[in-house]
Formats: structure tokens, C-alpha cells, sequence
């Protein structure tokens, strides 16, 4: 039976909740850089810190994923977000702000736990309710980067957006208590050999991992680097900077909210497939445009094409393991925090080094080269998604090895 709008409307709410703060990061770069008297690699390492907590957390909850109750993850990380969010705002220098996003990232078993309660009763429909769970969360990435632009343009400081943002999490996770949602989902009992380390026996279960990190490494690029990139390559100013994470996220949700239906039938890896192609095609051509329009289409091209690949390579990797949602995510989401963990330092590190630095232009080319990974990792998870046995189609089964 498909779950009613009561159950999961406030578990699409928790995914907006979350991208309000993380979305903010990007446009506001630069002037917390200029805050907190760092640099580029500095800011860098601050949404690194948030990955690591986010793969610390979550891989604690992969390891104990048969002990731990999807609803006590969701209220935990919903009440830590407005926390460290609150601390960020009113860091006074660098070495707080870090630990700020370090406890940010171990919020991130809120939206953990509603990606695990949303595929636990969402059935044969899990891939689109994914989408559109992660097409909520485009939501707030859409509207924050750009309500940012205009506020920094008009004179609007970093530390009052972060503080707004404070109230939206606390009004979330009030809906979210009061609405009772995931109560009694994932309590069952779980073979032990489909939770924790045991997992990793499964064939479909390694490939679902290999695909979220080249997903995640082709990702994460350009969703931190992107505004700063428009800046520094076309001298832009800070809205349409802001508006280029924008338009990707605006991509993202349309794609989310079309093609979600896609990803739950036969030939859904193929289609996956395809799209991952079309995203390294696109972001080819956003790094290789000469004028920032060109590169703001090459950007919706982009976003589109990315779409549903999370979500699909979601579904993919929890169909074979009923009942084992929560390890499942919260193993997928681990990769993702390693991986994010280093790429923004590395990306910002490499900028720093291959463009002369005060040179708007060189600097611009140094993201460049810093982001031209992107294809590659995008063409090597096309090959890893089509590749036969490498992961289960819907209704398919899986073996241990």
C-alpha cells in the first residue's frame, strides 16, 4: 500500500531543512573567507570538515545499523543541524567555524534516516519517492543561493543568512515530533549478515558503492566550486555567481520531479547510464564556454542530466536488502563523506596552485583545471552502472560472494 501524504510530506520537509545551510556555503564563500582571514584552501577545508563528520556519523550508523532506530537517527540530526548551524553563525574565527561544520556534518543522520524510513516504505515506488525526497531538497539549493546574492549585493552579511536558517531547522523539527513520522519503520529484526560489515559479502552492494563515489566525486565539484568558479573565471558579480548553483539545482529538482518514475522499471541502469554521458558531455561544455551565458546553459544541461542518478544508484543499492535500509544508506552515505571530505580542500588546494593568485583570470583557469576531473568520473560511472551483474535491476535478486 502506497504510504499517505501524512507520513512522508514531513520527511520531504527534512531534506530542504538540510540544504538551506549546506546550499549557503557556496555563494557565501569568498566573504567568509575574507571573515575568517583564510583562503581559498581554508574555506575548502571547511566543507571538508562537514563531510567528515557527515562519513564519521554515518559510518557509525552503517556498523551499527541493526541497533539503531531510523526516527531516534532523524530527531538526533535534526536537533544537532540547528545546533551547529546556530555555532557557525556566531564563530568568531576560523577554528570554530571548523568545529561548526564538523557537527554539521554529523547532522546529516537526519537526512540519512529519511532516505532510510522514505525506501523502507515507499516499496516498489522507493526510486520515485527518493527523487522527489531529493528533489526537495533542490528546493531550498534553488531559492538560498539566489535569495544569498541579493542579500550580499544589498549589503547582507554571511552570519545573518546562517542565523536565519536557524529558525527554518527548528520549525522542521518541530513537524517532524509532533507529526510522529517513522514511527515503527525499520524495527524489525535484520539477518546479520545484511547489516554492518556483513553487506559488504554482496556483489550488488560493492557495486553500489563504487557507483556513489564516482557520483559523489563528479558531484561535489561543482555543487561547492561552481559560484566561485563564475567569479573568478567571468568576473562576475555575486548574483549571478549565486545564480549558477542556482540554475544546476533548479536542473536538479526538474529532472527529479520528471524522470523519478524512470528509475523504478527495466532498463533503469541503461537510462542511468545515459544520463551519466550526458553529464560529462554537459560539463565538458560548461568548462570549456567562453562567456557565462553559455556556461549557465552548459550548467542546466548539466543538472538535468545528474538528476536522478542519486537517487536511482539509491534505489539500485537498497532493492536487494529489505529491511536493511538504514545500513544501507548510512554505508552509501560513509563513501560519500570520504569522498567529499577531501575534494573540496583538494579542488580549492589545486585552484590556489595552478592560477597566479589576485589574477581573476588565472585563478579562474586553475578551478578550471582543478574541475576538469568531472567527465571522467561521470564516463567511468556510466560504464560501472551498464556494466552486467555490477548492479540489480528492480525485482532482481542478488548473490554473496
Amino acid at each position: 500500500m502506497a504510504p499517505s501524504l501524512r507520513q512522508v510530506a514531513p520527511l520531504l520537509a527534512v531534506f530542504p531543512s538540510r540544504s538551506i545551510g549546506a546550499s549557503l556555503l557556496a555563494p557565501c564563500l569568498p566573504e567568509i573567507a575574507s571573515s575568517l582571514q583564510t583562503t581559498y584552501e581554508g574555506v575548502g577545508s571547511l566543507v571538508g570538515g562537514v563531510y567528515i563528520g557527515y562519513g564519521l556519523s554515518v559510518l557509525g550508523v552503517g556498523l551499527l545499523g541493526r541497533r539503531l532506530r531510523p526516527r531516534l537517527l532523524l530527531l538526533l540530526g535534526a536537533a544537532i543541524q540547528a545546533v551547529a548551524v546556530a555555532l557557525f553563525a556566531a564563530s568568531p574565527g576560523f577554528a570554530v567555524a571548523w568545529v561548526a561544520c564538523l557537527l554539521y556534518g554529523t547532522a546529516g543522520t537526519a537526512d540519512l534516516a529519511a532516505t532510510a524510513i522514505l525506501a523502507g516504505v515507499g516499496g516498489e515506488r522507493r526510486g520515485h519517492l527518493l527523487s522527489l525526497g531529493h528533489g526537495s531538497y533542490a528546493m531550498g539549493a534553488v531559492a538560498v543561493p539566489l535569495a544569498a546574492g541579493w542579500a550580499l549585493d544589498a549589503g547582507g552579511t554571511w552570519r545573518l543568512l546562517f542565523a536565519a536558517t536557524v529558525v527554518a531547522n527548528l520549525a522542521v523539527l518541530a513537524w517532524v515530533v509532533l507529526s510522529g513520522a517513522g514511527r515503527g519503520v525499520g524495527e524489525e529484526a535484520v539477518p546479520v549478515e545484511r547489516a554492518g560489515t556483513g553487506l559488504w559479502r554482496f556483489p550488488a552492494f560493492r557495486g553500489g558503492m563504487l557507483a556513489m563515489a564516482l557520483y559523489i566525486a563528479a558531484e561535489v565539484g561543482p555543487a561547492v566550486w561552481l559560484p566561485t568558479w563564475f567569479r573568478e573565471r567571468f568576473g562576475a558579480s555575486a548574483v549571478l555567481g549565486s545564480a549558477s548553483v542556482a540554475v544546476f539545482w533548479a536542473a536538479m529538482m526538474l529532472g527529479r520531479l520528471r524522470l523519478g518514475r524512470r528509475v523504478d522499471g527495466p532498463g533503469a541502469r541503461r537510462f542511468v547510464a545515459r544520463l551519466a554521458v550526458l553529464a560529462a558531455c554537459a560539463w565538458t561544455a560548461v568548462l570549456l564556454s567562453v562567456h557565462a551565458w553559455m556556461a549557465l546553459a552548459a550548467v542546466a544541461a548539466f543538472g538535468l542530466a545528474m538528476s536522478v542518478c542519486a537517487p536511482a544508484l539509491q534505489g539500485f543499492a537498497a532493492r536487494p536488502f529489505p529491511g536493511s535500509e538504514t545500513p544501507v544508506m548510512a554505508w552509501l552515505a560513509a563513501v560519500s563523506g570520504a569522498i567529499g571530505a577531501l575534494l573540496p580542500w583538494g579542488i580549492g588546494a589545486a585552484a590556489e596552485r595552478l592560477g597566479p593568485a589576485g589574477a581573476v583570470t588565472g585563478r579562474g583557469m586553475g578551478l578550471t583545471f582543478a574541475l576538469g576531473l568531472g567527465p571522467l568520473l561521470l564516463a567511468a560511472l556510466a560504464l560501472v552502472v551498464s556494466r552486467a551483474g555490477g548492479l540489480t535491476e528492480p525485482g532482481a535478486g542478488c548473490r554473496r560472494t
